[in-house]
């Protein structure tokens, strides 16, 4: 098992590049752990979505479909923009 519980925004960064940062926090069978997200300015205007490594290997561990990984992005992209997310969002099932 392994889900989002939520997302929250975190203080602003002081990094140019940075739009907004936010801390994931994921529930598996290791309990409820936090990742850093960020949203970054693009060259084409739009924003990019980065996630901290721990939280893409812990992804790699749970064999995680790509889906997950555009669910996750979605869900950090709606927050960004202010959208309401509906939680917990399931990225793996129990194996």
């Amino acid at each position: 098992m392994l889900r989002i519980r939520n997302i929250l925004p975190v203080l602003k960064s002081e990094e140019d590049a940075v739009l907004a940062s936010f801390e994931i926090q994921v529930e598996s069978d290791k309990g409820l752990q936090q990742f850093w997200a960020e949203a970054r300015k693009c060259p084409n205007g739009e924003a990019q979505i980065d996630w901290s490594d721990d939280l893409s290997n812990l992804l790699s561990e749970f064999c995680v479909a790509h889906e997950a990984y555009d669910h996750l992005n979605q869900a950090v992209f709606s927050t960004f923009v202010g959208e309401q997310v509906e939680y917990p969002i399931n990225l793996a099932k129990a194996t």
